[in-house]
This record gives C-alpha cells, sequence and structure tokens, in this order.
C-alpha cells in the first residue's frame, strides 16, 4: 500500500520562501543587465562621479566649465523644442553630459560620439558626448524620450517602427541642413527609396549608409506632419495605445485630410 506523507508550510515560511526567491530573480536580473548592457547599467545605479545640476542632469566634472552656461542654454533650447512640437513636456529623462570617450564607453556605448538613449520600464536615460552637448543632439534625444513617456516603454518596443521615431527626432535636429537636396539627390527624388518597412528595425536603420536612412526617415515623418500637425500627432499617439501602427499612422492622416 502506498502512502503519501502530506506536506504542511505555514503561511509565514511560504511568504518567506517566496521573497527568498524574488530576491535571488532580482539579483540574477542586475547582474545579466549588468552583462548585457554596462551602459545602462551605470546609468541607473553608478553616477556618484557625476556632478548634480539638478532636474536630473549629471556632468562628469572633467567637462569643461567654461562650457558650462553654453549647455545649460543648450539644454533650455532643446526643451523648448520638445514642447513646440508636441505642446508640453511629460517627460523627464536622466541626462547625463559625458565629458570623454571612456566616460561615454561607462555610461553609452563604445563607439558612439555625440548621443544615446537607453529605454527601460524603469526610465528613460540619456547619454551625450562633448560632441553631443548641443541643442540638436539633445533635442533629438529629448524627443525620443518624451515620445517614449506618452506611449509607454512596452508600446514603443513593440508598436513604432525605427524610421518613425528617428524621422520625428530628426524635426528637432539641424545637424542636416541641406538634408531635402540630400534626399533628392541620392534617391532620385524617392524613386531609389526603400520601402518603409525596411527601416523598421533598429539592426537595419543603423546598418549601411545611416545617414541617408536619417534622411530618408526625416523625409517621411516630415511630409506626414505637415499634414496632421501637432494636433495628429497626439492623436496619432492615443490611438497607437489600441490600434497598429499601420492604422493609426494612415487613419490620422486621413482625418486630417478630409
Amino acid at each position: 500500500m502506498l502512502f503519501i506523507r502530506k506536506v504542511s508550510i505555514s503561511l509565514p515560511k511560504l511568504l518567506l520562501w517566496l521573497f527568498a526567491l524574488l530576491v535571488a530573480l532580482l539579483f540574477l536580473l542586475v547582474i545579466f543587465i549588468r552583462l548585457l548592457s554596462p551602459g545602462f547599467y551605470h546609468s541607473v545605479m553608478s553616477r556618484s562621479d557625476l556632478e548634480d545640476w539638478g532636474e536630473n542632469v549629471y556632468v562628469h566634472p572633467d567637462f569643461p566649465s567654461s562650457y558650462h552656461d553654453f549647455v545649460r542654454s543648450e539644454l533650455e533650447e532643446a526643451r523648448a523644442r520638445v514642447v513646440a512640437l508636441f505642446g508640453s513636456m511629460e517627460s523627464s529623462p536622466v541626462l547625463i553630459i559625458a565629458h570623454d570617450d571612456a566616460t561615454m564607453r561607462k555610461y553609452g556605448r563604445g563607439g558612439t560620439k555625440s548621443g544615446l538613449t537607453h529605454f527601460s520600464p524603469i526610465g528613460t536615460y540619456i547619454v551625450v558626448g562633448e560632441d553631443g552637448a548641443n541643442v540638436d543632439v539633445i533635442a533629438h534625444e529629448l524627443c525620443h524620450a518624451e515620445l517614449a513617456a506618452r506611449l509607454g516603454w512596452w508600446l514603443r518596443y513593440r508598436k513604432l517602427p525605427t524610421w518613425f521615431d528617428e524621422g520625428l527626432a530628426m524635426q528637432l535636429d539641424g545637424r542636416f541642413p541641406s538634408w531635402k537636396h540630400e534626399w533628392g539627390f541620392y534617391t532620385l527624388e524617392g524613386r531609389l527609396e526603400p520601402p518603409r518597412d525596411y527601416l523598421k528595425e533598429n539592426h537595419i536603420f543603423f546598418s549601411g549608409d545611416v545617414n541617408l536612412h536619417y534622411i530618408i526617415a526625416r523625409k517621411w515623418v516630415d511630409d506626414w506632419f505637415k499634414v496632421v500637425g501637432q494636433a495628429g500627432l497626439l492623436l496619432f499617439i492615443e490611438k497607437l495605445k489600441t490600434h497598429s501602427f499601420e492604422v493609426a499612422y494612415e487613419e490620422v492622416l486621413k482625418e486630417a485630410q478630409d
């Protein structure tokens, strides 16, 4: 005859085991993030070597003091550009201003000179280098942060194509003053443009002729935004929460044209 022993675990002991399991999983998650994305890890966990300027802005202490007032002015202008595009600014990302390549590697990513943005469920972290401490780069990255804040991290990751995210940010970025001419020249006035789905994913957009991809994305979003305007952009963001990107994008465009 088979006897089955009944095991009884008290509720406090069960809760203790569950708590220990949660701590272990969190520890493993931190280790995983530390190995997979050290720049993001340091941006979140280790900013003690940076000067705190307030308003979530952190600056490397070796960043030339003679440029401090200039950077503060550029940051204010960058925020003003975001407000002009969206009507207000709802995001409050952490902004780290690095001084040299070593600092960019620590908080950002090796090989990045100007700037980048870390997106996560716990917040958005922008890192700009000395070459990127200007209104164009900061406004570009702040636009990414604002769109992520309004959509939410998961929806941005799941629904937003890279070409739209980058094309919208390029509306605030003046680093390509002759972009219309370059677009026309390199695409033969659009006849050699790739399909939009081709520039949907990060790994494609940021390979090959990246500057041309930026210019093409800017043209696509510029054409769309000229029709829909700020009201259409805000409506698009709301529609994207319940519709696919294609449906939200086309519906807003059609409504603006009617």
